[in-house]
């Protein structure tokens, strides 16, 4: 899946946030094909947990502030979604205590809810709430961001770091460059290791596991 300018809506923050899910998703659709997808399944979940939190609170903003008129069922799909995420959250708690790091089945049903979503809510009905928000003269993006939550700040404990891009991973598990944080104390302690996305691009062979 791509991304296309007939998927834009209109407003940057969404649109971004949309191109950031297709970019997720195509990156799990690569592990499962290189077999690596049990050590990059957290990530995706940690990443799909966060836009549920931070991306439809920023729609809900939006559409709360102007009125759409179509925000109860808007809003409603968005629960559905995020209960959908929650239960693909517990199955990999379910998967971790039979000593597991992921699973085949897991990366692609966690696939298949995300290209669901996709296709029946950003296509369509995302559409419909842009060609609003579209007629709403000028909009207020910076309120609306900082009304749904800024950067992480990581005060305390072991902080984990990729080896290769440096990437850190936060306190829900999702890894980021460390400009995409509030602050890092300079004295704070890191463990290194291999982000899923470095262990798909570099060293897919070492934790490849057949089926």
């Amino acid at each position: 899946m791509q991304w296309t300018e007939d998927m834009s809506v209109g407003v940057t923050l969404i649109d971004n946030r949309h191109r950031e899910l297709i970019r997720r998703l195509n990156g799990l659709r690569g592990a499962i094909k290189k077999q690596v997808c049990r050590y990059t399944i957290d990530d995706m979940l940690a990443f799909l947990e966060e836009h549920v939190e931070v991306h439809f609170c920023e729609e809900e903003q939006y559409m709360k502030h102007y009125g759409y008129y179509d925000y109860a069922l808007h809003k409603e799909k968005h629960e559905n979604f995020a209960m959908e995420i929650g239960f693909l959250k517990e199955e990999l708690q379910n998967i971790r205590a039979l000593g597991l790091k992921g699973s085949y089945e897991l990366s692609v049903e966690t696939v298949q809810v995300v290209v669901d979503w996709i296709a029946g809510h950003v296509v369509h009905d995302d559409q419909k709430l842009g060609n609003f928000l579209k007629q709403q003269p000028n909009i207020n993006h910076e309120g609306i961001l900082s009304l749904c939550g800024g950067k992480e700040s990581l005060t305390e404990g072991i902080l984990a770091i990729c080896s290769i891009c440096h990437k850190i991973r936060g306190k829900k598990g999702l890894w980021r460059q460390k400009d995409k944080y509030e602050s890092i104390p300079s004295d704070i302690l890191y463990s290194h290791g291999i982000c899923p996305e470095c262990i798909q691009v570099y060293y897919a062979e070492l934790f490849q596991e057949k089926r």
